[in-house]
């Protein structure tokens, strides 16, 4: 078996801790990035979380309050008691049913909502509060890779087709 780190699945999930970590991230996304990781090595490493293999049905909960709260801060944890599952089940579960992690996931909900803000005319600063990024750098990154340009870009080409309704 090779290193650990020359693994590509968990380099780039080590390198998803890193980012998470030291870009400040929120409390979901440090937490979902990392309960991912310790996952991915429990097959090679003595690991076994409680609460496993009950999941795909019980992410429901979790979702709700995700599209109830998508702009405030949310916790693993807080999800997790939520569905009546361990953390690291959550994520695994969430991924399962509905293709993505927690954090992930909030973050659509935020894009969408902050493109749904944009489209009405909310000036950009507002809209990026407004969804829940706590900066505007982090908010163009996000929009950027997501819909393929910034979110200025975006407004401007927004407000063209406005005007010509």
């Amino acid at each position: 078996m090779p290193a650990l780190h020359t693994r590509p699945d968990f380099a780039r999930l080590f390198g998803a801790v890193d980012l998470a970590i030291t870009s400040g991230g929120e409390a979901l996304r440090v937490e979902s990035t990392l309960t991912e990781l310790l996952h991915a090595l429990a097959p090679v490493w003595p690991l076994r979380l409680p609460g496993g293999g009950r999941g795909a049905a019980r992410v429901e909960p979790a979702r709700d309050y995700l599209h109830a709260h998508f702009a405030q801060p949310v916790t693993l944890a807080h999800l997790a008691a939520l569905c009546g599952l361990h953390p690291g089940s959550l994520v695994r579960a969430f991924r399962s049913t509905l293709g993505l992690p927690p954090h992930v996931y909030q973050q659509g909900l935020r894009l969408q909502h902050a493109r749904r803000l944009i489209n009405a005319g909310v000036p950009l600063a507002r809209a990026a509060l407004e969804a829940g990024f706590a900066d505007q750098s982090h908010f163009t990154r996000a929009f950027t890779r997501v819909f393929g340009l910034p979110p200025g870009q975006y407004a401007r080409g927004s407000d063209r087709s406005r005007r010509t309704r």
